[in-house]
Parts: structure tokens; sequence; C-alpha cells
């Protein structure tokens, strides 16, 4: 019986994924499988694993037209034979004893989902002064005691500043997902955000461990470094409002309405963010790929408040430039005898009529 089944999509990494198929390669005390999807890659990943292929048998090579990352996953989750499945990106690796560990775990507590850390590596050193922020970024500190259900871990995780949704800090049952009809969404990009949120939403029993077994590669032209696009606006957006659908109508208790309302406004800030990140043209290739209904939601609802923050900042800003300006020091100063007198003449007046 296999028990995990390692998914991991390819597309144009043939610098990389030789080294992140080894990097599984190294856990030779748990039974797995490698799912490898090559979503149409023009470079030379597809002959890199039919060469590993032909070494390993646990590796199997499925090819499709490129049709983006969500829907290589989905087809990996229709295919697996494991009992679990963890999403590996093929950029980056896993630990030496990660499989054994994670499986362990999730045995002895007949787990849904089990969350773990990571660690970030840049590929050059100009990528480690640009983003220094992100070495930690998937290290989970605080501290979690057992098992609870998924949305009171969304509580604790948001609690403890823990909450990530990246797959690759997770390892799901793959009946639960079956189960409750889970699935990457395709067409977009930050789809982690709608899966991870529906993991949470419906997991009976779910932990968090703070030992890292991911290690997150930071390089040039991956989604999180190049330059912002109308894509990023559409993923947030998109996620946002599966999200609030995906949770309408259910009946939730008052901290877990709490966690699931934090991570809508998370989802929201970043939509927000995306928009002002862009220009003009980026923003008219958003709005064309919207229903008309979704435009509708997204000025009234989404943009009104942009344009909102955007008029507070800006006084918020003026007010500042006047304080700092040194004709407004020098009428402070001026002003000052005026004012104290002032002050003085008041509480004198208060004294008499006290």
């Amino acid at each position: 019986m296999i028990d995990i089944s390692v998914v991991i999509p390819v597309y144009n990494t043939e610098k990389y994924i030789v080294e992140c198929v080894e990097s599984v390669l190294a856990n030779t005390q748990a039974e797995y499988e490698i799912l490898c999807i090559n979503d149409g890659s023009t470079d030379s990943s597809l002959q890199l694993l039919n060469n590993l292929a032909e070494k390993h048998d646990c590796i199997k090579v499925v090819s499709q037209e490129n049709a983006g990352q969500s829907a290589a996953r989905n087809k990996a989750i229709e295919m697996a034979r494991g009992k679990y499945l963890y999403f590996l990106d093929s950029d980056d690796k896993i630990g030496s004893d990660a499989l054994k560990n994670l499986l362990a775990y999730l045995e002895q507590e007949e787990l849904d989902v089990l969350y773990f850390s990571g660690s970030s590596f840049c590929d050059t050193k100009e990528l480690e002064g640009k983003f220094k922020g992100l070495e930690t970024a998937y290290v989970r500190k605080g501290t979690y005691q057992g098992w609870c259900s998924g949305l009171e871990l969304m509580q604790r995780l948001r609690e403890q500043k823990d909450y990530s949704v990246s797959p690759c800090t997770q390892i799901i049952r793959r009946q639960f997902l079956l189960e409750h009809d889970i699935s990457f969404y395709e067409g977009i990009i930050h789809e982690d955000n709608l899966f991870s949120f529906q993991v949470m939403v419906n997991a009976k029993r779910a932990d968090c461990i703070n030992d890292i077994y991911f290690y997150r590669r930071i390089r040039e032209s991956s989604v999180m470094t190049k330059p912002k696009t109308y894509e990023n606006l559409l993923g947030y957006f998109v996620c946002f409002l599966k999200m609030l659908h995906y949770v309408y109508g259910r009946e939730l208790k008052e901290e877990e309405e709490q966690a699931v309302n934090i991570t809508l406004r998370s989802v929201k800030a970043n939509v927000k963010k995306s928009y002002l990140s862009i220009g003009k043209e980026e923003r008219e290739k958003f709005y064309e790929r919207l229903s008309t209904g979704d435009r509708l939601f997204f000025k009234s609802v989404i943009l009104q408040q942009v344009e909102l923050e955007v008029k507070q900042n800006r006084k918020i800003k003026r007010l500042k430039k006047i304080k700092n300006s040194l004709e407004y020091k020098v009428g402070r100063v001026v002003a000052w005898p005026v004012t104290k007198i002032k002050k003085i003449i008041v509480k004198i007046g208060r004294k008499l009529h006290g």
C-alpha cells in the first residue's frame, strides 16, 4: 500500500527539477509515489523527468497541455494512490526525514490535515537583500497542543500569527478532499488561499507542528518575485468571492466566525494592495475578465473602500508635510506665548468662578 502521493506540477523548471525530485527520493523510510505532472514544458524538464523515472519505479510522469498549476494538481489528485497527498513545487525541496515523520504523526492522531513549518532560501545574493523578510515566512512559532477542528486551528494560527496558505506546508488525507469535493480553482494564481480555506472549514481533525520539513526557493520570475499584473488582482479577488460564497449560510461559533472574518479581511487587503500596485492598462484587463455582477461588486464594495483609504492617506501625508514645514514650526513658536497666556486666563477664571 502507498502511504503518500507526492504531487509535483512541472513547468519549465529544468534548472531545479532534478534537485527537487532527489530531495523526495532521499526519504527512504516511507512508502510513497512521486507524481510529476508536466504542464506543457518547452524546456528540457520532461526529458529530465523521464530520465529519473527510468531509474526509479516510484516516479510516474504524466504530460498535459499547459493549463496551469491548479489543473496539474487536480489531475494528480484524481490519479493518486496514496492515502495522503503532499503538494511540492518543482523548484523547492523537502527534508530527508519529512515523509516518515509526517506520516507517523498523521496516523497517530488520525488527522485530516497536518500543518508544519518551512524555511526559505534565495537563489542569489541580490535576492537575499530584496526578500530578506521571507526567510522566516513559513516558520510557525506558536504552541499547538493536540488536534482540533480546522476552524479552531485557523483561530489558533491567526492568534499566533502562524497562518500560511501554502499547500507545501500541509499534508492532507486524500479521501477527505474527495468527500468534501475540494480541489484547486483553475485559471488563476493565488489559488492556495481558497484551497487552504476550504480545507480548514471542513477538517474535523487538524493539527500543527513546528518542525521544518519544507524548503522554499526564492528565485527570479516566480509568482512571488515578478512584477505584479492584473493576474495577481484577479486571483485574490476570485478567491475572496469564492471564500465568501463558501461560508455563506454556514452556522459558525462566535470564535470561528472571528477567525473566518480575519482570514477574509486578509485576502480582501491583498485585493486592494494588488489594485493599487498596477497601472490603468492592467486594471482594464482585470475588468474585462469579470462578469457584470462581479464587476459591479468590485466597484461598489472594494473600489469604494480603496478610494476612501487613498483620500485619507493623502490627507494624513499633507498634515505631516505641513507639520514638518519650517513655516508651521515658526508659527508654533510665535503663537506659543499667546496660547500659554490664554490657558493661564482660563485657569484663573475657573478658580474665581469655581
